[in-house]
């Protein structure tokens, strides 16, 4: 088993990172672009989906208030037209 030292030979450069973190990506193009779909583009799609169909039923939860909120304001008016009129 090798032991690691704690010498640096060379010096810190930014471009020498980039330029190897690149070349990583690079030779491993497929694994990249599959992990990136993995935990980027699956969440999102199963987001989209999950909110369009709670977005429905929210649309059918405010429409059922409406017709409710209808009903019963055409009730209120009846009851007072038929109150006036001493029925």
């Amino acid at each position: 088993m090798t032991s690691a030292t704690f010498a640096r030979p060379e010096k810190f450069q930014i471009g020498r990172v980039f330029n190897n973190s690149f070349a990583v990506i690079g030779r491993n193009l497929v694994l990249c672009v599959g992990l990136a779909f993995l935990f980027s583009g699956l969440p999102a799609i199963i987001i989209r989906l999950w909110s369009e169909s709670r977005m429905q039923a929210i649309l059918q939860d405010l429409y059922n208030l409406e017709v409710t909120v209808t009903v019963l304001e055409q009730s209120r008016a009846l009851s007072e037209t038929v109150a006036k009129a001493g029925v």
